[in-house]
């Protein structure tokens, strides 16, 4: 009798390259999934500081090149409430509030990503206790997030805001779209942008009456 063992079949290859090929096609899902936020991101961006650049220059505010700078964007969107406000003779220092919130939330998550590595860096080279970084960690957090809800909170009030004074019959739509729509907010901000409510009316300079031109000779005397 033949001690020649059968070949079996090698699958190993095959199963390899199937297990290569669904790693590849995940990290493809990933990286287009991450490009497409990042694309929504960047859109939402430009088409709303567009907008809040168009409201400050049309009303002659202050600095409204702020409006394409991250957080200072938000004292834009509170200087056109307030200059709404300001034309029924109330400061309600919108302006303020939103830039007080946006600091402290932009604060925060800094703050949060420095101690959140400090912590990973400590526990993985064991060099100091974690334990210290984290009971400092846990009310950054805390504070973070009571500060971000509250400027999300005060800048839904205040674009609602902006969309009454500029476009009042369509606020509520607008505000609505705006929450529950993908590029709803900034796209309808583009839109009121337009209106020209709460503008600057600018007359031309004052000139000397000119004298009266002398009646012509043929004129038709008067009856």
């Amino acid at each position: 009798m033949s001690n020649v063992t059968p070949a079996v079949p090698d699958y190993g290859y095959d199963y390899g390259y199937s297990g290569v090929s669904a790693l590849a096609a995940f990290g493809i899902l990933v990286a287009l999934f991450y490009l497409i936020i990042i694309a929504y991101l960047v859109t939402s961006y430009v088409i709303q500081s567009l907008a809040l650049y168009r409201m400050a220059k049309n009303r002659n505010l202050k600095y409204p090149g702020l409006a394409w700078v991250p957080v200072a964007n938000s004292w834009i969107i509170g200087s056109v409430v307030d200059h709404h406000s300001r034309i029924g003779g109330i400061d309600r220092k919108w302006r303020k509030t939103l830039l007080t919130l946006s600091i402290i939330s932009a604060t925060g998550v800094f703050l949060y990503f420095i101690l959140g590595f400090a912590v990973s860096f400590s526990m993985v080279i064991g060099a100091a206790p974690a334990s210290g970084l984290i009971v400092i960690l846990v009310p950054v957090l805390i504070i973070y997030i009571l500060a971000a809800a509250a400027n999300s909170l005060c800048t839904l009030i205040c674009i609602y805001k902006i969309f009454e004074e500029l476009t009042p019959a369509k606020a509520v739509k607008y505000i609505l779209l705006s929450i529950l729509v993908p590029l709803g907010g900034p796209i309808c901000m583009l839109i009121a942008s337009k209106s020209m409510i709460g503008v600057p009316v600018y007359y031309p300079p004052y000139y000397p009456p000119q004298p009266a031109e002398p009646a012509e000779d043929n004129a038709a005397p008067e009856e």
